[in-house]
């Protein structure tokens, strides 16, 4: 893969505000969509890579559909806050009503999740469900 420069953004999440331009640490950035089910059963591996290494990376998720999870209403703040809450998500989600992070970074398909390094750049980029292991790695090398 070749490590290109990642595209800033900024988002306001369950956690506070996040500016990829003023963070200092590595990040995982998913993008996601509250109807897809790769993203919902991802959500138990994210949850475990968050608690291992939430302290020396920055995760957050960023919703990167405009339709609902039930398929059929648009996708919305509380659609995205009812979806953390359904599967116990812990890291830090982001409602993006313009998909502007999804037009940046989204790949095939959801999720697409990216390992920013602290230079800001992409160190690994993946869509589908990522096993846990494959996570962890790409973390280890961004730090």
């Amino acid at each position: 893969l070749p490590i290109y420069a990642a595209p800033p953004f900024a988002v306001s999440t369950t956690a506070g505000a996040f500016d990829l331009a003023t963070d200092r640490t590595p990040v995982l950035l998913e993008v996601f969509a509250t109807w897809c089910p790769h993203c919902q059963r991802e959500t138990k591996i994210l949850d475990d890579v968050y608690q291992k290494y939430g302290k020396r990376i920055t995760v957050v998720a960023v919703s990167g559909s405009n339709v609902g999870a039930d398929g059929n209403t648009p996708a919305s703040q509380a659609d995205v806050v009812a979806f953390a809450q359904k599967y116990e998500v812990t890291y830090p989600v982001a409602y993006d009503p313009d998909l502007k992070v999804a037009n940046e970074y989204l790949q095939t398909g959801f999720p697409t999740i990216v390992v920013i390094n602290a230079d800001k750049k992409i160190s690994y980029i993946g869509d589908g469900e990522i096993p846990q292991a494959t996570l962890e790695s790409a973390i280890k090398a961004a730090l």
